[in-house]
């Protein structure tokens, strides 16, 4: 009886240090959005920017990111900061300050890109901020001390060929099939 009794107590006691490693070691995500999958050559699209941050407990107060990009597939053209944000972005590199209310899913940015001109799928985009403290990473606050986490996020892009594919003509295919009724005739009054 005291044995099973202490195996239980070991048991939950497992279940209770592996509940807590995953709330203490839990840190926010950043995702990368293809706002419409089916890109072709020499179209524009958007990507959008979100970052996760339902397990951390802390509220986002900043973000700052490389953008690093495959320039021979698609070519980069613009950004829009997300609307609980105020943009202090610099040529170098794109950056965010928390204006609104914090949530657990905030879009930080979208970009916009132009596909090039090869079809294909690539490893075409992705984002880069090592925690400084200062420019990269995310910044997140519990109201008293500041926390900070790297952002890391990639994604591939599929780009397709618009060129039209040939489709017979219905009058190609009507001539084409009585050639060969044509052929069939001849073949049989040679026969005869």
């Amino acid at each position: 009886m005291k044995s099973k009794t202490l195996i239980c107590l070991l048991l939950w006691l497992c279940v209770g240090i592996l509940v807590y490693a995953e709330t203490a070691l839990a840190v926010p995500y950043v995702s990368l959005e293809v706002l419409d999958p089916h890109i072709e050559v020499g179209e524009s699209f958007d990507i959008q920017i979100w970052a996760d941050a339902d397990n951390t407990g802390y509220d986002l107060t900043g973000f700052g990111f490389d953008l690093n990009t495959s320039t021979t597939y698609i070519s980069y053209n613009s950004y829009t900061i997300g609307p609980e944000f105020t943009d202090v972005s610099s040529p170098n590199y794109f950056s965010g300050l928390m204006t609104g209310t914090p949530a657990n899913n905030m879009l930080l940015a979208t970009l916009s890109f132009t596909a090039g001109t090869t079809p294909g799928t690539f490893s075409a985009i992705s984002l880069s901020g090592t925690y400084d403290g200062l420019f990269y990473g995310l910044f997140y606050t519990d109201g008293v001390n500041n926390y900070g986490y790297d952002i890391s996020a990639s994604t591939s892009i599929t780009i397709y060929d618009n060129s039209p594919t040939s489709v017979p003509e219905p009058s190609a295919v009507l001539l084409l099939g009585a050639g060969l009724l044509g052929l069939i005739g001849l073949r049989k009054r040679a026969r005869e």
